[in-house]
């Protein structure tokens, strides 16, 4: 059953393209910000976060409408446009296809390779959407490399290398984050007949948390290394590279703490209404893009 009036219909479907998300894709900034490149906010790299807003949105639609009926039955989902009928399957499909064309036309403006990332992204996506959220392990590498690929597009249309200790650094972090997520979707899966996720049957408790361990340290060692190589003791400035390690671990002590409370669900939620979490947060983006710029200067 559709709404009538325009309003509704316009915010409908902004909501299926889930703006929550969004804030994903400001990760095309962080290697130009960890160059100190000056084309941070450039209308180029502006354009590659707006394009992967467009085709992540356009994707999640895209879900959506393949999983329609079962969000129907689904507590958590049901109220979702595509699902409650507010948008019907062919507007979806629409909008989707808009998102998708819109957010390509951006990326080949930027550049062939930023293209190529985008166009890797949309089709590892629509992977997982049909079929490769179904099996554990192989879904959180899909979702992570998601991460990742928002990086590498940021490098590219800046052109700001990305070292292999960053990469490494934030491929740790993703795993950590979507690992913590689906820790606390499990948890909280627990006495409901319907869980918000088919993969989740096939996780524990122990081999999530374990791997959350073993990702949060990674992450740790991964950063530290990036701190101490980018150290220089001729710049004075640099310290601060070494100061932004502090942050680091308890902020991922308390993702892990929150995690295994069930409070993970939506990490970008947490960020913000977790106030130690989003202090230490701000404390290491400061942190970092100031030793970024100052040495570089």
């Amino acid at each position: 059953m559709s709404r009538s009036g325009t309003k509704p219909r316009v915010l409908d479907l902004l909501r299926s393209t889930r703006p929550g998300q969004w804030i994903k894709n400001a990760l095309v900034i962080t290697v130009p910000v960890a160059a100190g490149s000056p084309e941070v906010l450039s209308p180029e790299v502006l354009s590659v976060v707006a394009a992967f807003v467009l085709v992540s949105g356009g994707m999640y639609t895209f879900n959506d409408i393949l999983d329609k009926e079962a969000d129907r039955s689904n507590p958590h989902k049901k109220d979702r446009p595509v699902a409650s009928g507010r948008i019907s399957a062919k507007t979806a499909a629409t909008l989707t296809s808009v998102c998708l064309l819109s957010g390509f036309v951006l990326a080949l403006v930027a550049g062939t390779s930023v293209f190529a990332v985008l166009l890797t992204y949309a089709l590892l996506v629509a992977a997982y959407s049909i079929e490769l959220k179904k099996l554990p392990w192989l879904e959180v590498a899909v979702i992570a490399a998601g991460f990742v690929l928002r990086v590498l597009a940021g490098g590219i249309v800046a052109d700001a290398p990305v070292t292999p200790e960053f990469l490494a650094t934030m491929t740790a972090g993703a795993v950590l984050v979507v690992l913590g997520k689906r820790y606390s979707e499990l948890v909280n899966s627990y006495g409901h007949q319907t869980t918000t996720r088919a993969s989740l049957k096939r996780y524990s408790t122990r081999s999530l948390r374990l791997g959350m361990s073993a990702s949060l340290l990674a992450t740790t060692i991964a950063y530290g290394y990036t701190a101490v190589t980018r150290y220089d003791p001729e710049h004075a400035w640099s310290l601060l590279y070494l100061f932004s390690c502090v942050p680091v671990l308890p902020a991922g002590a308390i993702f892990f703490k929150q995690a295994s409370e069930g409070k993970a669900e939506s990490p970008e939620k947490l960020l913000v209404s977790n106030r130690p979490l989003a202090l230490l947060a701000a404390l290491w983006t400061g942190l970092f893009a100031l030793a970024s710029y100052l040495v570089v200067a």
